[in-house]
């Protein structure tokens, strides 16, 4: 398939203030920075005294002052939380990551962390100097509220700690709440999911249609296809990425182009009629979060439970592989996964052949829809082509 260019973000290492972290020391609120302040975030002494609270805390259990190094998700990511908590240290990556906030804390002095509003679950990756970096993911029903004052040691369910170890540090908590970066999990084989580059494709802006001059298939499996929209005067290539043998169309026959757009995806309609303006061939290539609806034929994804999660090291996003059920009116069913084929079924009130492959059937459960393509939803991630004809009469 055509090798495309997805669309892509800078993430940039900056230092920001607390615009999303609600976070408490023992003291008061720091001076507006100047030019040449140092890039961390310290508060001067003789601050606040009451208690505060928020939904994790972290404290500081050592006897000098730590500089600590937080990023949360990007805006625009979302997480299937119950998925991602199975194996947190092996399904989060970096490229999730949004801008670092950089906070010193005194000795003994707590640092509280809230979730960003709307999130269903917040995940910080936090590092610093002395002590390795970790992944703290939670929820409020699984932290709920901590009440803590400015330098007394914290107590609750989301309380994490940086406590000595050796001649360093590390960050200690509940083992559903702390997690130590691992290898980040790899599908294999008939598990490793569809690639942004390898999807199913076509040229924006999408011609009317007209009469079919040429259709030609390149090397990267795209077809190029040209029309006539007077009958005569040929237009600008159009790029359809579908398999070749999905393409049923003659040359010399008027095609029309049509698109759809939902909330759950979008697709492309070319066809074309005899003539007594029946159908007599149509090809639709579907990438959407929800299989298609086809006369006479169900569609229903299902996760493959053999297959594990697979992380894309690019944009971040987890995965996992499965496959559509097919089922007929009468009864039957077939499954098919990434680059199965259905052939030769006769569905609908018209009878129509029809051919079904399928060349994306995943479910994502992390996603940066602003750099992965795809549909911008968790769930389902699919792309299908169908293509119907009229069948022979004898």
């Amino acid at each position: 398939m055509l090798r495309l260019t997805p669309r892509t973000r800078a993430i940039a290492e900056v230092v920001s203030g607390a615009l999303a972290l609600l976070a408490f020391v023992a003291t008061s609120p720091p001076p507006e920075p100047q030019p040449d302040d140092e890039p961390d975030m310290t508060e001067p002494s003789g601050g606040w005294s009451e208690p505060q609270s928020a939904a994790v805390v972290l404290h500081n259990a050592l006897d000098s002052d730590v500089v600590v190094r937080i990023r949360r998700l990007s805006a625009a990511v979302d997480l299937e939380c119950s998925a991602i908590v199975t194996d947190a240290g092996a399904l989060l990556s970096e490229p999730l990551l949004g801008p670092t906030e950089s906070w010193t804390i005194p000795a003994g002095n707590n640092l509280g962390l809230d979730a960003e509003a709307g999130r269903r679950c917040e995940v910080l990756r936090i590092e610093g100097d002395g002590f390795a970096p970790r992944w703290v993911i939670w929820d409020d029903a699984s932290t709920g509220t901590q009440t803590f004052s400015p330098n007394e040691q914290p107590s609750g369910p989301g309380v994490i700690r940086l406590a000595s170890l050796g001649s360093g540090a590390h960050l200690e908590g509940r083992e559903d709440l702390v997690f130590a970066p691992e290898d980040l999990a790899r599908g294999v084989e008939q598990c490793a999911p569809v690639g942004d580059g390898d999807r199913l494709a076509w040229g924006d802006p999408l011609p009317q249609g007209g009469r079919l001059l040429s259709a030609a298939w390149g090397p990267d499996g795209c077809g190029s296809i040209v029309f006539a929209h007077d009958g005569e005067t040929p237009g600008a290539p159009w790029y359809l990425c579908v398999p070749e043998a999905a393409w049923r169309f003659e040359i010399g026959e008027d095609v029309a182009v049509t698109p759809s757009f939902s909330s759950v995806g979008e697709s492309v309609t070319l066809t074309s009629a005899d003539e007594t303006g029946a159908l007599r061939s149509q090809l639709q290539a579907f990438r959407a979060s929800d299989p298609p609806s086809i006369d006479g034929l169900t569609m229903v994804y299902e996760p493959n439970a053999l297959c594990g999660y697979d992380v894309d090291t690019r944009c971040g996003t987890v995965s996992r592989t499965g496959r559509v059920v097919l089922s007929t009116s009468d009864g039957a069913q077939a499954p098919l996964e990434a680059g199965d084929v259905l052939d030769g079924l006769v569905v609908g009130p018209d009878l129509l052949r029809t051919r079904v492959e399928v060349l994306t059937a995943q479910e994502r459960v992390a996603l940066d829809p602003e750099c992965a393509l795809g549909p911008d939803l968790l769930g389902p991630d699919l792309a299908l082509v169908v293509t119907q004809m009229q069948t022979e009469v004898e």
